[in-house]
């Protein structure tokens, strides 16, 4: 996704806790992003560190105008074969489940907060936050992972909403199966040449975060479904669905002098 941005000509801060995973992706995009790309390395579930994001990309390019919150982690941190020896939600030590919350659902949280009042300054923005399928989130084996991108769901309706009329989106991405990533465990039992791209990504997140998705918001888009060779407008029709569950919602019942209405 950095390098498709850059490659669409927008500046980008990426944020890492890997420093050498940083250093690799500025070195392949090389002289054509040169100016335009810089690296953050950063810890997404650290206050100061998020600031530290904006306040790099402040300093470098003068304004944020986007934030794609990709961080993400899961059952790995476990233990590496959790898909061949699935992990109960029971076997998981504490501080593993608090770490994938935190990085999965806290974290974007975190950005998308440092970020958005200087979106609403400038009256425009983009919220772009990378979910999962609702297969994975009800998943047996994955009652850390699955969660916590419901949490990240969640948030993205209603802060949605929040944000309506303001010139400030937010909107959710998936991928629609497993993608060739290092999140990806040896033992998933599928060739890794048949898993996705990284790069089916990018056209998504590029028209996400121009200006041709003004009066797109509080949308679900999986990007398996998104064909650059078509109209955006078809491609709504068949990648989009609404953020978290809005078919669910029930009146609430209040209870009021005696009375429930």
């Amino acid at each position: 996704m950095a390098k498709g941005f850059v490659a669409a000509g927008a500046n980008v801060v990426i944020a890492d806790l890997d420093e050498r995973g940083l250093a690799r992706v500025i070195h392949e995009i090389g002289t054509a992003g040169s100016g335009r790309i810089v690296a953050c390395p950063s810890d997404i579930t650290k206050e100061a560190d998020v600031e530290g994001i904006v306040a790099k990309a402040l300093e470098t390019f003068g304004r944020v105008d986007v934030v794609v919150n990709n961080a993400g982690t899961g059952a790995q941190i476990v233990r590496p074969d959790f898909i061949s020896r699935p992990l109960n939600s029971w076997d998981i030590p504490p501080e593993k489940w608090r770490r994938i919350m935190d990085v999965n659902a806290i974290g974007p949280f975190l950005l998308s907060r440092a970020a958005i009042p200087h979106m609403l300054e400038n009256g425009w923005g983009r919220i772009i936050n990378v979910s999962t399928t609702w297969e994975t989130m009800l998943r047996p084996g994955f009652a850390s992972y699955g969660p916590s991108k419901a949490a990240l769901e969640s948030m993205s309706a209603g802060m949605a909403k929040e944000l309506s009329g303001t010139g400030v989106t937010v909107n959710t991405v998936i991928p629609g199966g497993p993608v060739d990533t290092a999140q990806v465990p040896a033992d998933i039992g599928v060739p890794r040449e048949k898993l996705l791209r990284p790069e089916v990504m990018v056209p998504v997140t590029v028209w996400l975060a121009s200006d041709a998705s003004s009066a797109v918001s509080s949308i679900r888009l999986t990007v398996a479904h998104w064909d650059p060779a078509r109209t955006p407008e078809q491609n709504l029709q068949d990648a989009a669905e609404p953020v978290a569950w809005p078919q669910l919602v029930k009146t609430i019942v209040m209870a009021e002098r005696g009375n429930l209405t």
